[in-house]
């Protein structure tokens, strides 16, 4: 008899993702990102105006001027000593793993709090990210104990989007901005949080960040595939069927293995 089943592969689109329980290669610059993949298995960041440039990133090498998809959790847990000054954070892609005011193209969000607690996305293109190409900014306000899903996405070489969403599953929006954006845009290889050097003030913003994910060359992600094994909740008539002739360590009760005899096993996937 001809076996007509059809077996299908689950294949996820991610290309890169970090749950921080191991060292991905991620880079430190200066002392306000922390990478944690011993106790929390996250990036904490206590985030300061202090004259000094800080910096985290991780190197993708290579990656697609026209589609691709960030996904990342922001969580902020409150802030101390606060003052009457804007300071201002980058989150999203950058062409260099240099400073916030270094040249560089980049797309992503800024986050800017103390006095305007905004959240704007925006472009870069040949200048610093103080200067950027194109923004939009979001009539969501920042406060100091917020917590969002990100999800940027470079729809095409000429358009970008941000998206707010308040759930794990990205199902529930908060906001979304789309943002006209330049094909000179381009070698976006560093995911990457950069914090402005300004000159010295005392709040500091806490939080962290995690549950990262990358996808390459797709506007729209597949998740990452979780299997889960399922049993019968009755094997009371369940049986293995086997070849008499072979089997010698069991007992022959026709041709058939009765379910006192059977053990079941959990099925694995394969490719």
């Amino acid at each position: 008899e001809t076996d007509t089943r059809k077996m299908y592969h689950y294949k996820s689109s991610v290309t890169f993702e970090d749950d921080f329980t191991s060292d991905k290669s991620w880079v430190e610059t200066g002392t306000q990102f922390t990478i944690d993949t011993s106790t929390n298995h996250r990036i904490d960041f206590a985030l300061k105006r202090d004259g000094a440039d800080h910096e985290v990133y991780k190197d993708l090498t290579s990656v697609s001027d026209t589609a691709w998809v960030l996904r990342m959790h922001l969580n902020f847990t409150g802030n101390t000593s606060a003052d009457a000054y804007n300071k201002t954070t980058f989150f999203g892609l950058s062409s260099t793993n240099s400073a916030f005011t270094a040249t560089q193209d980049a797309i992503g969000m800024t986050l800017t709090w103390g006095v305007d607690d905004t959240f704007q996305s925006l472009d870069v293109n040949g200048s610093a990210l103080n200067s950027p190409a194109n923004t939009s900014n979001f009539s969501t306000s920042f406060s100091s104990t917020d917590e969002y899903w990100v999800e940027i996405i470079r729809e095409s070489a000429t358009s970008f989007t941000v998206e707010l969403f308040s759930d794990a599953t990205y199902s529930t929006s908060v906001e979304k901005e789309t943002v006209t954006t330049s094909s000179a845009v381009t070698g976006l290889r560093y995911i990457t949080a950069k914090m402005r050097n300004s000159t010295s003030k005392t709040e500091i913003q806490n939080g962290w960040l995690d549950d990262i994910k990358f996808y390459n060359g797709v506007t729209t992600p597949t998740p990452t595939a979780t299997w889960t094994p399922s049993y019968p909740d009755d094997i009371s008539n369940l049986y293995a069927w086997y070849d008499a002739n072979d089997s010698t360590t069991i007992t022959k009760s026709s041709d058939r293995v009765s379910a006192g005899e059977f053990k079941a096993e959990p099925l694995t996937s394969r490719d």
